[in-house]
Parts: C-alpha cells; sequence; structure tokens
C-alpha cells in the first residue's frame, strides 16, 4: 500500500505533519477528515532518491539576461498598478529558465 505524507490542522488549529499508509490521496483526506483534522496538503511520499534533475538544479544560476528581463516586466506591471501576484504569476509563465521560474512560482 503507498505511503502519503500530510500536512492537517488539527482541533485546536495546531499544525500537524506526519505518514499515513493509503489507496489514493482521495481516501487519505476522508480518513483524517473523518479523524477530526482539516487536511491542508495530501502527496505521495518520495524517498530521498538523487536524480539528476534535482542535483542539477541546486547548481543551476540565473543568468544576467534573465534577471535583466524579469526586472523590466516586473517594473512596467507595477508602474501600471498591477498587484503582485498577478505579476509573478505572469512572468513566470514567460521566463524560459527553469531556475528563475521556479524561484518565481516559490514567491
Amino acid at each position: 500500500m503507498p505511503i502519503f505524507e500530510y500536512k492537517v490542522r488539527d482541533s485546536k488549529g495546531a499544525l500537524v505533519q506526519g505518514q499515513v499508509e493509503g489507496e489514493t490521496i482521495a481516501e487519505v483526506q476522508e480518513s483524517l477528515f473523518q479523524q477530526g483534522m482539516i487536511p491542508i496538503s495530501v502527496r505521495p511520499f518520495k524517498k530521498n532518491s538523487l536524480d539528476l534533475d534535482s542535483i542539477m538544479d541546486r547548481f543551476a544560476k540565473v543568468t544576467n539576461e534573465e534577471l535583466m528581463i524579469f526586472t523590466r516586466q516586473f517594473y512596467t506591471l507595477f508602474k501600471a498598478g498591477v498587484s503582485m501576484d498577478t505579476i509573478l504569476s505572469a512572468v513566470s509563465k514567460q521566463i524560459s529558465g527553469r531556475t528563475m521560474k521556479s524561484a518565481l512560482k516559490k514567491v
């Protein structure tokens, strides 16, 4: 049976994290809800395996050109009165570099 990691709020509002076995994400969410917890996130548990993409992402850098383009777009949209969350969402869709795109999505 697959293992899922979860984040929930208990009846007192405290954040609780853990792992549980289940067939599907929906089943795990329902089980947690039945226990009086409010699921925030439930996802399949990944073992700490090394893959090439995760290793390469650690060494990737944002180029000066990407940073310059982002800064210009951000400035233009900000001066036009667009909200910051909308700006970051729109610009992250236009950026081609994985490192910069990942950073913007995290923000």
